[in-house]
């Protein structure tokens, strides 16, 4: 394990050294610049949407911000939510918020 984050619902999020590897790789390598930010995401989102994909475990968390490496962006962080536990998947930096239901 890697790290404990926490939600803007104030549940732990888990970080694994599997998924920080994967953040870390390119193509989205330069998120580990962004590391900080992504992580405060989790904690004060602009938005948090359900993808259409699997609305009922996977959340969506979205945050504007400017100067990333790649230009201003929404960083977006994956979150995976089971029974009792939530697992970070991936963040990255998008043009656009995907398509998806508002949460709650």
């Amino acid at each position: 394990m890697r790290a404990l984050l926490t939600d803007f619902e104030g549940r732990t999020v888990f970080l694994t050294e599997e998924a920080w590897d994967h953040i870390i790789s390119p193509p989205h390598d330069y998120m580990e610049s962004v590391a900080d930010v992504a992580f405060a995401t989790l904690r004060a989102p602009d938005e948090v949407r359900r993808p259409n994909t699997r609305p009922e475990n996977v959340r969506l968390y979205y945050r504007w911000i400017t100067g990333t490496p790649v230009g201003d962006r929404w960083v977006c962080v994956v979150v995976k939510y089971l029974q009792d536990e939530a697992y970070l998947l991936t963040t990255y930096a998008t043009n656009r918020i995907k398509a998806g239901g508002s949460y709650p």
